[in-house]
């Protein structure tokens, strides 16, 4: 959705029509972790899906704009696979939050 967002608006940025791809991509790795994890009462657990999510988007945007030798594209990754496995635990708790405060929201 974002990537279609993105080429409708007319903010095509540096990636132009490889918005589709450098959207779509971390999305497919997302659903594809989620397909896998069976315990979804595990915040370490569903920190992987926004882990690999994140790391296949720089591994696209690495690879296919920065062209980064091999050194700096491990390095790259690793950051991005901590500060995904990051983000998803901290919207673990952020959506438990949520969901305390406004019921409503657990439909």
């Amino acid at each position: 959705m974002q990537g279609i967002v993105v080429l409708v608006t007319g903010i095509y940025g540096s990636h132009g029509i490889l918005s589709l791809i450098t959207y779509t991509v971390p999305g497919i790795f997302i659903d594809v972790v989620y397909y896998f994890i069976h315990h979804f009462q595990k915040p370490w657990l569903l920190s992987f899906p926004a882990a690999f999510g994140n790391a296949s988007g720089s591994l696209i945007v690495c690879t296919v704009f920065l062209h980064l030798p091999k050194l700096p594209l491990m390095i790259c990754l690793i950051l991005s696979f901590i500060f995904g496995a990051l983000g998803g635990y901290i919207s673990y708790f952020i959506h438990n939050w949520l969901i305390k405060v406004f019921p409503l929201l657990d439909k």
